[in-house]
C-alpha cells in the first residue's frame, strides 16, 4: 500500500501527540526515511530492520535500515536503502566515531578489503567500477556484522537490487570501540551464525529468497553449488539437488566465527577449542577437484543438537573444517547426518 509506513507513523507523530509517546525513536526515523526514499504517488514495498546494542558510553543505540523497492526511477524498477545509527532514547543520529575508533583507518581497511576479497569474486559482467571507495554514509548493524550499502547508481546486482558489502563482526574487531558479543556455543548456535539458514530448507526456497550471483557449478558429480547474492551471505555456498525438492541442503562458508573458530587457524588451534574431531582425513588433488575445494586436510565433527534439548535444531549434523596444504583453515561445511 502506498507509503503506508510513512503515512501512519507521521500521523501518530504530528496529529496524535498522546499516541506519539508510544512511538519509538526507531519508528519515527523509519517514517521519515520512507517519505524521503519514495516519490509521492509511487507504489513501493518496504523492508525494515532494527538492531539494538550498547555503546561504550553505556547508551543504547539502534541501527535502523529501510529498503524500498518498486518502480521508483521514472516508472522503472529501482531499490533504495537508507540506514542510520540513532540514540534509542533521543533519536539523535550518531556518527561512526561512536562505534569505530578511527573512521579514516576504517575507510582504508574497507577499500583494501573489497579490492582483495570482493571484486575478484563478482561476476565479470557486473559493473563494479564505482565500488571504491566503500560508502560510509549508509551503514547498518545486526547480530552478524556490519553492512555498507551502495546506491543503485554506484553498484547493483543483475537482479536490480542495490549492492552492499557485509563484514562479520570478527573481521572488524580491530577497529571497534566495543565487543559486540558473538555466539559462543557451537553446538546450539551454528544455524544463527550462518544467518539462520536451516539445513532442511529446500534448495528452491533458498534460491528464491536470497538470489544467486552466477550460474551454478557441479560438485561431487551430480549436485549443484550456488553462490548467493544477499550481501550478508557473501562467501556462503549452498549445495543441493534441484530435482530433490525436499532433500535439504549442504552449506559452505568461507567467513565464519564459531565459538572463536575462524578462518586462518591451524588444526591444533581448532582442536583446542572444539576438542578431538570425530575423524580426520586427507584430500588429494582429484578428490579436492571433484568437491570444488583445495587439497589438504578435513577435520570432521559430529553433533546431535537434539541431545542438548534444542527441539528446533536439525536432529544430527556434521561440521567439516577444511585446511589447505599449509594447515590454514579456509572453509566450513555443514551437512545433515553423519
Amino acid at each position: 500500500m502506498k507509503k503506508l509506513l510513512a503515512v501512519l507513523l507521521l500521523l501518530c507523530l504530528l496529529v496524535l501527540p498522546a499516541a506519539a509517546e508510544n512511538i519509538s525513536a526507531a519508528d519515527a526515523w523509519l517514517a521519515g526515511a520512507a517519505a524521503a526514499l519514495v516519490p509521492d504517488g509511487v507504489e513501493a514495498q518496504y523492508q525494515t530492520s532494527e538492531y539494538v546494542f550498547s555503546l561504550p558510553d553505556g547508551r543504547q543505540a539502534v541501527s535502523v535500515c529501510l529498503t524500498a523497492e518498486g518502480n521508483l526511477r521514472f516508472g522503472r524498477y529501482d531499490q533504495r536503502t537508507h540506514a542510520a545509527l540513532i540514540d534509542a532514547v533521543t533519536g539523535e543520529e550518531l556518527g561512526l566515531e561512536t562505534v569505530f575508533a578511527d573512521p579514516d583507518a576504517l575507510q582504508d581497511f574497507l577499500d583494501t578489503y573489497v579490492e582483495e576479497n570482493v571484486l575478484d569474486s563478482l561476476n565479470t559482467y557486473l559493473d563494479a567500477s564505482e565500488m571504491l571507495p566503500v560508502p560510509l554514509d549508509c551503514v547498518s548493524f545486526d547480530e552478524y556484522g556490519v553492512t555498507f550499502h551502495y546506491s543503485s547508481d554506484s553498484f547493483r546486482y543483475f537482479s536490480g537490487h542495490a549492492g552492499a558489502v557485509q563484514l562479520e563482526w570478527y573481521e572488524l574487531e580491530e577497529y571497534l570501540l566495543f565487543d559486540p558479543g558473538v555466539a559462543d556455543q557451537l553446538k546450539d548456535a551454528y544455524q544463527d551464525i550462518l544467518m539462520g539458514i536451516s539445513l532442511k530448507e529446500p534448495l528452491a526456497v533458498l534460491l528464491e529468497k536470497y538470489g544467486t550471483l552466477a550460474d551454478p557449478d557441479i560438485v561431487n558429480g551430480s549436485q549443484l553449488i550456488y553462490e548467493l547474492e544477499a550481501p550478508a551471505l557473501r562467501g556462503l555456498q549452498v549445495i543441493g539437488d534441484p530435482q530433490a525438492a525436499d532433500a535439504g541442503v549442504t552449506l559452505r562458508a568461507s567467513r565464519f566465527d564459531l565459538a572463536g573458530v575462524r578462518p586462518g587457524m591451524s588444526q591444533a588451534d581448532v582442536a583446542t577449542i572444539m576438542g578431538t574431531p570425530s575423524a580426520v582425513r586427507m584430500l588429494d588433488g582429484q578428490a579436492a577437484l571433484e568437491s570444488r575445494v583445495k587439497p589438504g586436510t578435513v577435520m570432521e565433527y559430529h553433533f546431535d543438537p537434539a541431545a542438548s534439548e534444542n527441539p528446533d535444531a536439525d536432529s544430527q549434523y556434521c561440521a567439516l573444517l577444511y585446511f589447505d596444504e599449509t594447515d590454514s583453515l579456509y572453509l566450513l561445511e555443514l551437512r545433515n547426518g553423519y
